[in-house]
């Protein structure tokens, strides 16, 4: 059974607040999925996603 978080789990397991993840989902950054009337994410779509934001703080960081 695929193991799904709820945007608040998500958001507590990124460090981020719950409004990155639902604009992170809107934008088509985060794969989100709407079961029942709620928003949830896939922990390996967590992953993904939480990968490459930190790869583009870093890309930031280096620029002069």
């Amino acid at each position: 059974m695929p193991k799904l978080l709820t945007i608040q789990q998500a958001a507590r397991e990124a460090q981020v607040a719950a409004q990155s993840i639902y604009l992170a989902i809107r934008k088509g950054r985060l794969k989100g999925h709407r079961i029942m009337g709620r928003w949830m994410v896939h922990v390996d779509d967590l992953a993904v996603y939480t990968a490459s934001r930190q790869a583009r703080e870093k890309s930031k960081e280096v620029k002069p």
